[in-house]
């Protein structure tokens, strides 16, 4: 199938993958599962553990807040061995959204429900929070669907463009309460953050937080988005969504 499709579709030259586009996935049967928590996925480009991670045995700390929880708290899972399902954007987070393998063919990956079409089938609120501009790739077209309550990506976010075709992480980060309190405590949500700032060349600068000199620019970027997500933590437990 993979091959009959590569010699139909108009190759993605980058990537050299078949092009995303809007399509009707399958439905899911309705099934409201009791005392569902919330799920929150956050998408993060390049994030390895060789630099800037004391929990990864780095020597630099270059996310102190992230370390500190970490530390603090026996529930975080740290994996000892992980891999990248690819390394191009427009074929790893198509597949970590559908659970479709990257080696699947284009027909299954756009016919299997996204993330937020089996949360729906479970009455969740959901949304998607990028700091992306979700029209390279067609990302839009392919993610934008009926199931999703709410998307917000750079393109709808007023703010400058400050690393590749992305815009600050720690301003993004800001929309959240606005999404957070339009949600019923009784419904509860499903949602996605998807980060730019270890997108490559990484962010190494930020309107609200500024990053240790000692650090190099990747690290800088690790420094910013500890920032982002320490907020975020922050948000949920203000609207009292700590069951996430």
């Amino acid at each position: 199938t993979g091959i009959a499709e590569l010699t139909i579709f108009n190759l993605n030259k980058r990537t050299l993958v078949t092009p995303l586009k809007s399509s009707k996935r399958t439905p899911i049967t309705h099934n409201n599962i009791k005392n569902l928590p919330n799920i929150l996925v956050i998408i993060n480009e390049s994030f390895g553990k060789n630099q800037g991670l004391p929990f990864y045995n780095s020597k630099i700390n270059a996310m102190p807040l992230l370390t500190k929880r970490i530390k603090n708290n026996s529930e975080w899972i740290l994996f000892k061995k992980a891999f990248t399902n690819s390394t191009a954007t427009d074929v790893s987070v198509p597949s970590m959204l559908t659970g479709v393998n990257p080696i699947e063919s284009n027909t299954k990956l756009h016919s299997m429900p996204l993330i937020w079409d089996w949360a729906k089938a479970n009455n969740k609120y959901t949304f998607l929070l990028t700091s992306q501009r979700y029209s390279w790739g067609k990302f839009n077209k392919f993610f934008f669907s009926d199931s999703l309550d709410i998307h917000l990506d750079a393109e709808s976010i007023e703010a400058p463009i400050i690393n590749d075709l992305g815009i600050d992480d720690t301003i993004m980060i800001q929309e959240l309460p606005n999404i957070l309190k339009k949600i019923p405590n009784e419904q509860g949500f499903i949602g996605v953050i998807n980060t730019n700032a270890l997108h490559s060349p990484y962010q190494k600068t930020s309107q609200l937080i500024t990053p240790p000199d000692y650090l190099n620019r990747y690290q800088k970027a690790l420094f910013i988005l500890d920032y982002t997500i320490d907020l975020t933590i922050s948000y949920l437990n203000k609207y009292d969504l700590n069951n996430t």
